[in-house]
């Protein structure tokens, strides 16, 4: 070796030994430790709200619920939602908690869902906008996922309408309606989003329906299956095994199991007494 390149050799090495030292060269040091505490993200506040509909006075009532005593307080001013010939029938909300769904419709057969924003803070509804719904749309449902909405034409057509929800906006796009019985009054969908049902008050019978998952689109299931007499609405229960049929004209309730294959319905024995003329139903499951 030439011994006149050997400070340059020196100054290399040393060059190179301070790289490594220092994280060059693709070695790595451990950050030295950090006095500053984690941060400690906010805690999730849970607000609770209820909606109303007010046929004569076509509006909306919105309301804050008391977490601890249930107690209801008002919120702000009504919204309107309707006008005398076409009150409102129905409202929902979204899966999510951003969207309410309104249904109104007129005695000369045209109808319409309106579409309100939900505040997050106060529960306030706002105006987004509205999508015709012809002819007398009666009872709106929207599948578990949020991405479609169902709803009844009572009093004419004997249809199911179809819709896709704008996941941004809540707005509705139309895409089909389905056949149904006789003025299909109630709708519900089952908490796996596979299967729609439809009362049908004018036939006595209730329709089964497949839900094409990624566009919305009904395929009956068979026949209707007969309740009692002037079947006003349908509901699911909570684990999706059973169905009931509120029979107005008849005052009982129809029960049925569900396939969980097919979503075909099948009664369970004969309809249950009710009192006169009932006019709701729901099913809750309570854990303790």
């Amino acid at each position: 070796m030439n011994m006149n390149n050997r400070p340059g050799l020196i100054a290399c090495s040393l060059f190179l030994l301070a790289l490594t030292a220092c994280g060059g060269g693709g070695g790595s040091t451990a950050a030295p430790p950090s006095n500053t505490p984690p941060v400690t993200p906010p805690a999730a506040t849970t607000r609770y709200f209820a909606y109303v509909t007010n046929r004569f006075s076509n509006d909306v009532w919105t309301y804050s619920i008391d977490a601890t005593s249930g107690a209801l307080t008002p919120v702000g001013a009504p919204v309107a939602a309707g006008f005398i010939l076409a009150p409102p029938s129905s409202l929902t909300v979204h899966p999510s908690g951003r969207f309410a769904y309104v249904v109104k419709s007129d005695f000369f057969g045209s109808g319409d869902i309106s579409t309100f924003t939900i505040d997050a803070g106060t529960g306030a509804l706002t105006f987004a906008s509205a999508i015709d719904s012809s002819p007398y749309p009666s009872i709106i449902s929207i599948d578990p996922s949020g991405k479609f909405a169902y709803v009844s034409n009572e009093g004419g057509g004997n249809t199911v309408s179809v819709f896709t929800i704008n996941p941004t906006t809540g707005a509705l796009t139309f895409v089909a309606s389905t056949a149904s019985g006789a003025q299909p009054a109630g709708v519900a969908v089952d908490p796996s989003g596979r299967f729609m049902y439809s009362a049908n008050a004018g036939s006595n019978d209730v329709s089964a329906y497949t839900i094409n998952t990624a566009t919305g689109a009904l395929t009956a299931v068979g026949a209707p299956v007969p309740a009692g007499s002037g079947p006003f609405s349908v509901i699911v229960d909570p684990s999706g095994r059973f169905a009931y049929a509120q029979n107005q004209e008849s005052n009982n309730i129809t029960s049925y199991t569900i396939n969980a294959t097919t979503g075909a319905l099948t009664a369970l024995g004969a309809p249950v007494a009710a009192g006169s003329s009932p006019s709701s139903i729901i099913t809750i499951r309570i854990t303790e």
